[in-house]
């Protein structure tokens, strides 16, 4: 049996070698592709990194242009009230003046505006009655005629055969608004 046991302790041998040097391979190919592995991911990684500071950036700069957008906005909106107030102020100044400015500003508005024959209409207000348009030298020129009472406040209307013509402080206020808006934010924001 000892040539049997000889023969059997050299096949275990030789199966031990091969065994320890097919796990040595295996050992040296797991390490391989674990380094592979870490590599990628380290790759991957920086990667990842890049991608996302580049898309944080991108982020941030959308941000920050809809934030100045929206800052201009409120500017724009705020300017929009400012001037709102402005005329409203300009307005209501207009609508306090005394009586014998009143007067001559309505007998302008008559003067530039009133065609033969129109009538004119009063503002509710009854700051001017109609003795006051009567006596005005437009008045008999162009044989016009007073309605006492419109359903507005300062100014008047004429109200005439071909067309009307609404001369409200309101309504020369807005018409004046183009030529005067340059001045306006001249004024008030040194543009």
């Amino acid at each position: 049996m000892d040539g049997k046991e000889a023969i059997i302790k050299r096949i275990i041998s030789d199966a031990e070698k091969k065994s320890k040097a097919l796990i040595g391979s295996a050992e040296a190919d797991a390490e391989e592709r674990k380094k592979d592995a870490n590599d990628w991911a380290e790759e991957y990684l920086k990667t990842q990194r890049e991608l996302l500071k580049t898309e944080t950036e991108e982020i941030v700069k959308r941000r920050l242009t809809v934030a100045e957008l929206d800052v201009r906005k409120i500017s724009l909106k705020a300017r929009q009230d400012l001037i709102a107030a402005v005329y409203d102020s300009a307005y209501e100044k207009l609508c306090k003046i005394d009586k014998k400015d009143y007067l001559k500003l309505v007998e302008k508005l008559i003067v530039e505006n009133a065609e033969e024959g129109d009538t004119v209409v009063l503002s509710c207000d009854k700051v001017l009655k109609p003795s006051d348009i009567e006596k005005l030298e437009v008045f008999s020129e162009k044989g016009l005629k007073v309605q006492p009472t419109g359903d507005f406040i300062g100014g008047i209307m004429l109200v005439g055969k071909n067309c009307d013509k609404n001369l409200t402080f309101k309504a020369v206020i807005e018409d004046m608004k183009d030529n005067l808006s340059f001045d306006l934010l001249n004024c008030l924001f040194g543009e």
